[in-house]
């Protein structure tokens, strides 16, 4: 299957069986394996492409595969309380840095 999902397959094929009713049921039975073919593959086509467009808004709306909004604090990094080895590596940085201001003279301090 062209969609992974059985009742999305058997939608586009239920779409293309009915336009080549409606569109070329005049036509000779000779031709309808072709031209089924041909409207099958453009409306797998259309499928794909509204599909990629759905999944875009998707992602720009924060929803996942079942259309629940996530929470936007699952999308932000946790930043308020970083790790502890990340936070004495600051600590010490922060120190030293202070150092060496203070070595610096008073106009240049400023």
């Amino acid at each position: 299957m062209a969609t992974k999902d059985g009742e999305e397959a058997l939608d586009i094929v239920q779409d293309a069986m009915l336009k080549l009713v409606q569109k070329y049921g005049d036509r000779p039975e000779s031709e309808w394996g072709a031209l089924f073919n041909s409207i099958l593959h453009s409306k797998i086509h259309d499928w794909y492409r509204r599909s990629t467009v759905r999944n875009r808004w998707r992602v720009f709306f924060g929803l996942d595969s079942d259309g629940r909004v996530d929470s936007p604090d699952e999308r932000v990094p946790q930043t308020q309380f970083p790790e502890p080895d990340h936070q004495m590596s600051s600590d010490l940085l922060g120190e030293h840095l202070n150092d060496l201001i203070a070595q610096l003279p008073l106009r240049q301090q400023q």
